[in-house]
């Protein structure tokens, strides 16, 4: 009988490996998991994971466990509109700018003390990569030791703004952000009560889908001082999955320009990898974050 490979360890509902958080970062409540390692050692650095649409900070049930085994500190929250956080009315409290100022808030709340590694690893999925690329680029490069995103590419700050049908036009496999940024399926869903039990609704959740003008304007001063302002300067690593219809790998076969230090992958799955490939997705963050907290640099990309 050939040998069955166990399954990977994950975190289970009031899983003890994590405490359960909340804090008020700039005007809203937010809910966070909290990962210690269980080692008689300081932690040898932080993680930060960053889920995204439609997800919770549970997402990462199957990377918390292998990250803490690292020795690493993991912080997971949920992200704006989604679970025990804050679910503002206004599609500009999303903007990714403003969510990147309350996870640096929460960094700076979870290690209040600048002696202890105050210079973190970022990981995203699916929305949470865009904000993790945005965070490490644009607005808190100063407290990132690597970064990396599953599934999704970075998208530099634009001159111009065309708004979302222009986008879809360019990208054609982005139209169904057409009908999450408008009003007719959140009108529908909650007409006839197909939300269930849950708690906030589809109002946050959507308002990620309705930030493009305002993320265009906060970032406008950025994207004209040109390139060298908005590079990716540290550790990088791309994963992309080669099932994934939203975010297929072919959006991020430029990448490369816009870092100093990428590293890219695929796994056999689609956007939902985190949890369908999840050894090969933590076997590649595991050499990541090695890499980073060890100071190798790679001899070349994967792929």
């Amino acid at each position: 009988m050939a040998a069955v490979t166990p399954p990977p360890d994950k975190l289970v509902p009031n899983d003890p490996r994590v405490t359960h958080h909340t804090v008020t970062l700039n005007g809203h409540k937010w809910h966070y998991l909290l990962g210690t390692p269980p080692s008689s050692v300081p932690p040898a650095g932080t993680i930060l994971l960053v889920h995204g649409h439609p997800d919770l900070a549970f997402g990462w049930r199957y990377q918390v466990p292998y990250l803490l085994s690292l020795n690493l500190r993991v912080i997971v929250p949920d992200m704006l509109g989604y679970g025990d956080t804050d679910a503002p009315e206004d599609p500009a409290e999303y903007s990714h700018r403003k969510i990147c100022a309350s996870l640096a808030a929460l960094i700076r709340h979870v290690l209040p003390d600048p002696e202890e590694n105050p210079r973190v690893l970022l990981g995203g999925h699916d929305w949470g990569g865009a904000v993790v690329w945005k965070f490490a680029a644009l607005w808190h490069p100063e407290m990132v030791a690597g970064v990396f995103s599953v599934c999704t590419p970075y998208g530099p700050p634009q001159t111009e703004y065309g708004g979302l049908e222009a986008l879809v036009e360019r990208v054609p496999n982005f139209r169904y952000q057409l009908q999450l940024a408008g009003e007719e399926l959140e009108e529908l869903v909650t007409r006839e009560g197909l939300v269930g039990g849950t708690r906030k609704g589809l109002h946050g959740p959507l308002n990620w889908y309705r930030t493009g003008k305002v993320n265009f304007e906060e970032e406008r001063e950025v994207a004209a001082e040109g390139p060298a302002r908005w590079m990716v300067t540290m550790p990088a690593m791309m994963i992309s999955a080669k099932k994934d219809p939203f975010l297929p790998p072919w959006m991020s076969a430029n990448m490369d320009r816009l870092f100093d230090d990428l590293v890219k992958h695929e796994v056999d799955a689609s956007h939902w990898a985190l949890w369908e490939a999840p050894n090969e997705v933590n076997g590649y963050i595991g050499e990541f974050v090695k890499r980073v907290l060890g100071g190798e640099k790679p001899l070349k990309a994967s792929i």
